[in-house]
């Protein structure tokens, strides 16, 4: 298949299936095809995140075969396609995700398949009980968590090191545990405002920001810089940080993630129909491009 179909929950099913199962049944959306969620592989390296306060989820289950459909040989194409991707912006995975999706649209473009994407950020928090206030270092958070300091080096130094072969860089060691709810919130701004090319490049400055520069993604000062970057003026960013527009909007998509079966960031929902979990290999990322847009030319 080019993907997971994307499908909407049955809270029934989901009470009535042991935790353990790796299949649930689902309700489909009305323009979606009758299906069955598939599970994904768990990264040795994941970190869980309360999804929502009844909810604990992967924050990074990385399905391999997805999307695993033979590459056909094409010419130079050009199509439009919708990409939703649910992710937060303290989320390693996320932004090794975001980066190897990049490189694989790129791949297309160099042998002449140019895409026409329009590409947006969904928000999804890792941590929601993260304090707004105050920030403590996230090695000692992943202690905490993963049951000491010698487990969370190990996962750190994995994260740091898939980061650089993609082409990236971490500093884990100057991270700072923050919570993120004010960032989607600026972040909504940016799309409805400026759209979604200034949200991207919001989204890039938030993520360098946290895994590369150590700063605080809670803080004022981090998110007006970040703003400035989508074109967003300062005093339009501070007021906005300093009402509630917003809350409800992101709030509201965290709770549609849950009821899609989103349940591993990132999640890459190609026009609202397949559903690509995990931080992918580029090929992988490119194979399910192309059977994408090939079945997409088969419906026409």
């Amino acid at each position: 298949t080019a993907g997971v179909p994307l499908t909407r929950a049955d809270p029934r099913a989901a009470k009535a299936a042991p935790r353990s199962s790796r299949k649930t049944s689902v309700v489909m959306r009305p323009s979606f095809t009758s299906a069955r969620a598939m599970g994904v592989d768990r990264d040795p390296g994941a970190t869980k995140a309360n999804f929502t306060p009844r909810r604990t989820h992967s924050s990074t289950n990385v399905a391999q075969k997805v999307a695993c459909a033979s590459a056909v040989g094409w010419g130079s194409i050009v199509w439009v396609m919708k990409v939703e991707i649910w992710s937060d912006v303290v989320c390693p995975w996320c932004y090794i995700g975001k980066k190897r999706f990049e490189d694989a649209v790129q791949s297309l473009a160099d042998e002449g398949t140019e895409l026409d994407l329009e590409v947006t950020f969904r928000p999804f928090q890792l941590d929601p009980s993260a304090p707004i206030g105050g920030a403590t270092p996230v090695a000692e958070a992943y202690a905490k968590k993963f049951g000491g300091a010698e487990k969370a080096e190990k996962i750190l130094d994995h994260v740091t090191r898939v980061a650089a072969e993609t082409g990236i860089t971490f500093h884990m060691d100057r991270a700072v545990r923050a919570n993120t709810l004010r960032a989607h919130r600026l972040m909504h701004l940016a799309l409805i405002h400026q759209g979604p090319a200034a949200q991207r490049a919001m989204k890039q400055h938030l993520l360098e920001s946290y895994f590369t520069n150590g700063e605080n993604v809670a803080d004022d000062e981090v998110l007006i810089a970040a703003a400035r970057t989508a074109g967003i003026p300062r005093e339009t960013a501070q007021s906005w940080l300093d009402s509630e527009e917003g809350d409800v909007e992101v709030r509201r998509d965290i709770i549609e993630a849950g009821e899609l079966g989103i349940t591993a960031v990132p999640t890459f929902v190609i026009d609202g129909r397949w559903a690509i979990p995990g931080a992918q290999d580029v090929e992988v990322f490119a194979r399910a491009l192309r059977r994408m847009h090939e079945k997409s030319l088969a419906a026409e």
